[in-house]
């Protein structure tokens, strides 16, 4: 299990490498290309956009992630 904890912290960093890694790669054009995004409805908006709003999330929830982490970690100290 701890081990299963230790490959999702890597998973999300190598996520984040991978989003920067795309997004440093769009020109211009490329992220003013517009697209249907479905949430909360769908809406027609630009990958600019798109990606704004995937980091506004990351930004948003890393405290959740930050606070699990501790709480499993603290677990595999006390628990």
């Amino acid at each position: 299990e701890r081990e299963a904890r230790r490959h999702t912290g890597e998973e999300l960093a190598m996520a984040s490498h991978l989003l920067i890694r795309v997004v440093e790669g769009l020109d211009d054009l490329q992220l003013a290309r517009r697209c249907v995004y479905n949430f909360p409805q769908p809406a027609e908006r630009d990958v600019a956009w798109v990606i704004r709003h995937a980091v506004h999330e990351v930004v948003h929830h890393e405290m959740d992630v930050r606070r699990v982490r501790t709480r499993l970690l603290d677990e595999d100290t006390w628990g």
